[in-house]
């Protein structure tokens, strides 16, 4: 495993991430280095997430990748891991930013994902080798996770959660939250739900996301189904 460092003035550092008011004086980075300029869609929300979350997030994912879009997620458990899964099922394209060291797998079920991005994509971190999170840790990352992003979107998240912390991240860069509608009676659809009664961008169809981003898309449906 081949570890980059990158300091906040090397020509190889996220000019987006740069821009923001807490920018890391350093990452690691271990994959394809060119994603880290890229555009870049964040997509996150709830581990403990519903078939409907889960299969969202995938599409999304797969149709943002397969548009030239990366997706950036947390590698978390739930949907997280499904936005993964769905970018490197459609042109490979997904960064994860750990809240550990770079050479540390967590959660551990998601070791043979953590793998194949490293292998097909790029997997960063503010912290270095053999460092394990605290949970402290993990609101922190999500800071870097906005960051890089021109927009984030939410797919299913309670009311109190990391993801809406990603969020508002977002929000204080003035870049794009989108959130994705879910079941009233889901307690992981609460949070994304307030987020569009707060005038976040509702997202029915991929298509929301990258026509604000200014993309035609040109290799998917707009079915999300």
């Amino acid at each position: 495993m081949k570890i980059f460092e990158i300091g906040i003035n090397d020509g190889e550092y996220p000019k987006l991430l740069k821009e923001t008011s807490d920018p890391p004086e350093k990452i690691y980075a271990c994959g394809n280095l060119d994603l880290l300029n890229d555009k870049m869609i964040s997509i996150v929300g709830s581990r403990k997430c519903s078939e409907y979350g889960k299969n969202v997030a995938y599409k999304l994912g797969e149709q943002l990748a397969n548009n030239g879009v990366t997706v950036v997620s947390g590698l978390a458990l739930g949907i997280d891991s499904f936005a993964h899964r769905g970018a490197l099922n459609g042109e490979g394209k997904t960064i994860a930013v750990l809240a550990c060291g770079i050479d540390q797998y967590y959660p551990m079920q998601n070791h043979s994902l953590q793998d194949r991005i490293y292998k097909e994509g790029l997997i960063i971190s503010e912290k270095p080798g053999n460092y394990k999170a605290k949970n402290y840790d993990f609101p922190r990352r999500n800071r870097i996770i906005a960051g890089l992003s021109l927009g984030t979107c939410i797919v299913e998240a309670a009311v109190k959660s990391g993801s809406l912390i990603t969020a508002s991240f977002a929000l204080n860069e003035n870049r794009q939250v989108y959130a994705v509608p879910g079941n009233i009676t889901n307690m992981q659809s609460f949070g994304a739900n307030q987020l569009i009664k707060e005038g976040a961008l509702c997202v029915t169809g991929f298509n929301d996301i990258l026509y604000d981003l200014g993309i035609n898309p040109d290799k998917s449906s707009n079915d999300l189904s």
